[in-house]
Parts: C-alpha cells; sequence; structure tokens
C-alpha cells in the first residue's frame, strides 16, 4: 500500500475535542505509514506534542490562505486535505472573510469531519437567544464526509466510522495514585467535569451566552451542595467556573492535562457531568466505564411564568432564585452555545442515549437522583455501565476514519486510471 500525505485543516480558535477527534484518526494513518500534518491555531499546538504528526500555525495563513495553502501542497505532495470539521471551518473561513476559491480550483480530495451530520437541508444551527447561524460556506466541497459514532446515529449512512478513543482497561494502583495525589481520601467520591477555551464567558462577544456561561455552573453547584459531604467536583478546564458558596470546598479546579494524566483522573472518577452533550469526553468515559450525566435545557424564557408553563417538574427555591437573577434563557445541548434544535434529531431512536442518564437543567430533583443513583446505587452503575459496554460493542463494528479515508482515496484513484 503506498503511503500518503494528509493535511490537516482546523481553523477555529478553540477546536480542542474537534482536533481530538481527528488525532484519533491522524494515529490510525500514521500506523498505515502515512504522513499526518495539522494546520492549526497556534494556541492548539502542545496538544501535537510529542504525537508523530507535524504542526504548523494557521493564524498568519489568514490574509493570503490560497497562495499559502497551494504552496503547502506543491511542497508536501499532499494526497488529501480533512477539515477538522465542516462546521467550525465553515464558521470560521467566513467569520475572517477568507475567500471560498481554493477549495473551488483545488484537485486535491476534500475530506471533511462532519460532527453534526449537516446533509439533507441542516446547513444552520440555532445558537444562543433566538439567533441561528448559518454553515453553508464550505459545505459543497467535500468529497467525503467522515460522521463520528457515538454521537451520530451508527445506522447505515456512508461515512459513519468509529469514533471511541482505543480501550485502555483502568489501572486501579494508577488511578489511587493519581486521586492520593489530587488530595482526595479514598472515600471521597469525584464528579469529574471538563471546560474547554469556547465555553468561557469571555470567548464569546453575544451577552446571553456569556450571563449562561458564567452561571449555569452555579446552579449545579447550588444542586451539589445537597449531596454528602464526600462528594468533590474535580474540574479539568482552562478557567474556574463561578460555585455556590456553601460548595467551595469541594470544587477543584485544575488546567488541561497531558492524556495519560487525564485517563488517570477518569479512572480515579466516580461520575462524568457535562453540559455539552457532543463533547469528546463522553466517548472517553463510555470506553473507560464511567458513569454520565448529561445536563440540557430544553426551555426557553423571558420570565419565570413562561419558564414554569413549560415544565413538566416542580420549579426548585435554587432554581426558581437562579432563573430570577438570569433570564432570559434558551436551550441548550451544547452549552453554552445551544444546538438544541439542531442536535435533537440525532438522538432520535439512537442507543447513544442509553450510555448516559439525562437530566433537565432546571430540574433539581431529578438531577439529585441521578447523581445519588450513580455515585451510591451499585445497580444502578452497573446498568448504565453494561449499556456502555452493549453500545461500544456496536461502535466497534464499524471501519475506522483512517479505513473510510483510504478507501475513498483507492476509489478515486481507480476511477482515474
Amino acid at each position: 500500500m503506498k503511503s500518503r500525505t494528509h493535511i490537516f485543516l482546523a481553523a477555529f480558535p478553540a477546536s480542542r475535542g474537534e482536533i481530538t477527534l481527528a488525532l484519533r484518526i491522524a494515529r490510525e494513518l500514521n500506523e498505515k505509514g502515512d504522513r499526518i500534518i495539522f494546520v492549526a491555531c497556534k494556541i492548539e499546538e502542545e496538544v501535537f506534542r510529542d504525537r508523530p504528526v507535524e504542526f504548523i500555525p494557521v493564524d498568519g495563513m489568514r490574509s493570503n490562505f490560497d497562495a499559502e495553502m497551494s504552496a503547502l501542497i506543491e511542497r508536501t505532495k499532499a494526497d488529501s486535505i480533512v477539515l477538522v470539521d465542516i462546521l467550525t471551518n465553515s464558521v470560521t473561513f467566513e467569520y475572517f472573510k477568507v475567500p471560498k476559491t481554493f477549495f473551488e480550483k483545488t484537485k486535491l480530495p476534500v475530506i471533511a469531519l462532519d460532527v453534526y451530520r449537516l446533509i439533507n437541508g441542516r446547513e444552520s444551527g440555532d445558537l444562543f437567544f433566538n439567533r441561528v447561524i448559518d454553515f453553508r460556506y464550505l459545505n459543497s466541497f467535500p468529497s467525503l464526509r467522515l460522521y463520528p459514532v457515538p454521537f451520530v446515529p451508527p445506522d447505515n449512512v456512508q461515512g459513519n466510522y468509529c469514533g471511541l478513543p482505543a480501550h485502555v482497561k483502568p489501572d486501579p494502583a494508577e488511578a489511587a495514585q493519581a486521586k492520593a495525589e489530587l488530595g482526595f481520601t479514598r472515600k471521597d467520591k469525584i464528579i469529574l467535569m471538563v471546560g474547554t477555551a469556547w465555553q468561557v464567558p469571555s470567548f464569546w462577544d453575544d451577552p446571553h451566552c456569556r450571563r449562561i456561561s458564567a452561571l449555569s455552573p452555579l446552579l449545579l453547584t447550588q444542586y451539589m451542595n445537597r449531596l454528602d459531604e464526600d462528594v468533590h467536583v474535580l474540574h479539568v478546564g482552562p478557567q474556574a467556573y463561578q460555585v455556590s458558596d456553601a460548595f467551595r470546598n469541594r470544587y477543584h479546579r485544575i488546567a488541561p492535562q497531558s492524556q495519560r494524566r487525564f485517563q488517570a483522573m477518569v479512572a480515579a472518577s466516580d461520575l462524568f457531568l457535562t453540559l455539552n452533550l457532543v463533547g469528546t469526553t463522553l466517548s472517553t468515559a463510555i470506553a473507560a466505564g464511567l458513569p454520565m450525566i448529561v445536563v440540557s435545557n430544553s426551555i426557553s424564557a423571558n420570565s419565570i411564568e413562561e419558564a414554569a408553563a413549560k415544565m413538566n417538574f416542580p420549579l426548585s427555591e435554587a432554581a426558581f432564585n437562579w432563573m430570577n437573577s438570569t433570564l432570559p434563557i434558551y436551550p441548550f445541548v451544547a452549552w453554552p452555545i445551544g444546538y438544541y434544535r439542531l442536535v435533537a434529531p440525532l438522538l432520535v431512536g439512537n442507543p447513544f442515549c442509553t450510555t448516559y442518564r439525562s437530566t433537565e437543567f432546571l430540574d433539581e430533583e431529578s438531577f439529585l437522583r441521578a447523581c445519588w443513583e450513580l455515585l451510591y446505587d451499585q445497580e444502578k452503575r452497573e446498568a448504565i455501565i453494561q449499556a456502555q459496554r452493549n453500545y461500544s460493542e456496536i461502535v466497534r463494528g464499524l471501519p475506522s476514519g483512517a479505513e473510510v479515508i483510504l478507501q475513498h482515496l483507492e476509489n478515486r484513484e481507480a476511477r482515474w486510471r
């Protein structure tokens, strides 16, 4: 089999999750003898260290993208361009007014990670409070789309591939050591939360997004203050959350870690809690057999009365007080952006939903019940872990991302012979 060169393009300035997915494919391609070049933002450079990939900053290329990308292709004799991913690259290119002329002229196959399956008219997303964003800027150029399962349904759509990380059996000794080094006792329960740069309030100009980003963790920690004293939150992220004063001594924030160190923290944790259903850490938790709670909000409201009318659960005092100082609120599954309507169709009949407990953001009792059961009820914990094993078996039956890419390139080359 011939060796090929692939250029992975991640132009969005906060693409860590998408890059994580792409690096899994890059590793597979590299193991088959291919050369990998990542063109990404300078801020992401550290994630490529000690990996078999080459890194080129994209930041300075935006003003002369056509010429610089063409020169890179000529210099490296590249065989493909992989967009990491189609949505974020489209938004970034349009925002910075980078012309599409390169993609219109290039003879190289353009392959795109498509996390949200932007086909069949699904070319826009619900954003913040009553905003819609268009994703069509680069949407017509890919000759192949890669749909990462487990988030995308494991159906028969061409381009589906196994997006799970390699299964790593947790080392109990390493997990215990990590727990001790973090200052936890053996009896402490750890709820793991993971943040990223685009979830920080200052990343966004939209005032609604900034407010929801800043204040959502505050409400969750008010809820969690009702859990036992041995329950702690370990937050791995670039900036600390705003948390309840009563919970402050049980909230611990550390900076993003190396892959090996993070795996040890996953193994040391008892529960993964996220407000971001589309985050790549969910696939890491599934592979590790770590029970998960996904918190989302389905309610859009300008007043407490409007919100209460849409609820099928009682409004707690904490949620009432939080809304009183936070309204208006908007639906989200990808906190704090939104994307509720964009993502909802992908969850219908999707066995991925069996791998976690889902709770409404404003439903305090449901959230606390899910936490209690997955922390302390061994039968409930094992049921979720077994569902994760069952789903993993389905997903690992799909081809790898590298296999899908290489088959596509071989088919194209065969047509030209």
